[in-house]
């Protein structure tokens, strides 16, 4: 299976066939483009979403526990029902501490009661073959009056389309705050792809537009962006969507971003953007209200009769991949070394000590800087990041330029210098170069070839 949430291909052959027992009281099953399911209790509704428990530890503590909050609680608030309470199974590494753990329930605990969320239930525990940063799941559920709830597959021809924030939010915000500082931009540029890490949540986005007009269908862009988000609407509501790409409202400093990491930024992930189909006379009421939570938002085309997505009168093609994470993936392994965390070494109270008895620390922005590390060659430097003593690092084409060891030059002249005998006036010599002896695996063997070795050279 490719990493990632599977596509509509993989759900139509291998779930969707396979739900269980029907059931009357589900009003809505599992659908491809849909972001959560709807059960009848009563004279209420239920939906309710499931969803990783994701904590990107690099980000920071509280930067990382708040994104995995809103992950989880995400996809039951485009019900346009307010989440009113949350399951959370949190599997941890059996190396998590308890003030690890501590810091990352204050948040979930303050950021529920914010959002008037209950932690009904849960499970909580460390387990072996588990790891950092898909550490569980968490189901979140919205439950509230039927009248208000806005299904995912209730677009219909003659809708205006509606997009907030824009691309690329989650992808900007993160990369941002790991590698900002790496980055070959002005200070300015980055502090807003900075900033658009706390847009990462569609919450109030999505709660704002229901409340406010004719809703008929909203839907997230998360995994493969903006442009998978148009195709899984379309195919939830068996629409067809035609859109323009100048109309999108785009946040500060995402395009700069994503061009230095080289993303294309509409099929990036993009957790926190929302399209909202809107009944033609509501748009402007929920522009409006949007605008007044301080939510950028656009209307950017609108919804026809068929299927599929056009863009600027072109047929839109579904994207295969995100190149987010694979961006993100590879600029870890430049910072910790090709094969892993610390080049296989074991983390330790945010440092890695790597194979080779060196450490790597995180620095304040949540990336590591790499101290006493070999130089590693390479084609374009991109900006030095600070090093050991004030001497530079920096990130090199995708690799980390590391400064030599301290000493190091002056070693190599030590080893290079003609050497004396030490009596006053004697003359320099140079040293005994021997013959090179390749050393065996046993030191039985190397002690052999040693004497054997002097005794020739006698």
């Amino acid at each position: 299976m490719d990493p990632g949430k599977v596509d509509g291909a993989f759900f139509a052959e291998h779930i969707y066939p396979r739900l269980g027992a029907d059931r009357a009281d589900v009003r809505l099953g599992p659908t491809h483009g849909a972001d959560f399911g709807v059960v009848d209790v009563g004279s209420h509704v239920v939906a309710l979403a499931t969803d990783p428990v994701f904590v990107l530890r690099e980000l920071g503590a509280e930067r990382a526990a708040w994104f995995a909050f809103h992950v989880a609680v995400s996809d039951a608030a485009l019900s346009g029902i307010p989440p009113s309470h949350l399951s959370i199974d949190l599997n941890l590494p059996p190396d998590t501490t308890k003030a690890a753990f501590g810091t990352l329930w204050e948040v979930f605990d303050r950021e529920a009661r914010e959002l008037g969320i209950s932690i009904a239930t849960g499970h909580t525990g460390t387990y072996a073959g588990c790891a950092w940063p898909t550490v569980g799941a968490a189901t979140a559920l919205a439950v509230g009056d039927p009248d208000d709830l806005v299904l995912p597959t209730g677009a219909t021809p003659g809708d205006r389309l509606v997009c907030t924030k824009g691309p690329a939010i989650e992808t900007t915000g993160i990369l941002s705050v790991l590698y900002g500082d790496a980055l070959d931009l002005d200070p300015g540029t980055v502090d807003a792809g900075t900033a658009r890490f706390r847009e990462a949540s569609p919450v109030r986005d999505a709660l704002t537009a229901a409340a406010a007009g004719p809703v008929t269908a909203m839907h997230d862009a998360t995994e493969r962006g903006v442009d998978n988000a148009l195709h899984e609407l379309a195919a939830a509501s068996g629409v067809r969507l035609a859109a323009e790409r100048e109309r999108f409202p785009v946040g500060e400093g995402v395009r700069e971003v994503c061009d230095a990491f080289g993303v294309d930024p509409w099929t990036a992930s993009s957790e926190g953007t929302v399209l909202v189909s809107v009944r033609p006379d509501g748009v402007d009421d929920v522009l409006d209200a949007l605008a007044d939570e301080g939510v950028r938002a656009a209307a950017v085309g609108d919804v026809r009769e068929g299927g599929g997505v056009e863009m600027d009168g072109a047929e839109l093609d579904e994207p295969s991949n995100d190149p987010f994470w694979g961006r993100l993936r590879a600029r870890e392994g430049a910072l910790r070394g090709a094969d892993g965390v610390g080049r296989g070494g074991v983390r330790e109270g945010g440092r890695t000590k790597r194979r080779d008895g060196r450490w790597v620390e995180e620095g304040r922005s949540g990336r590591e800087i790499v101290r006493h590390a070999p130089v590693v060659s390479a084609v374009r430097v991109e900006r030095y990041a600070k090093g050991d003593g004030g001497r530079p690092g920096g990130v090199v084409s995708g690799v980390v330029a590391r400064p030599r060891p301290r000493g190091a030059r002056r070693r190599r002249a030590r080893r290079a210098r003609p050497r004396s005998s030490g009596a006053p006036g004697a003359p320099t010599r140079r040293p005994n170069r021997r013959p090179a002896t390749r050393r065996p695996r046993s030191c039985v063997a190397w002690t052999t070839s040693r004497r054997r070795a002097s005794r020739t050279s006698r």
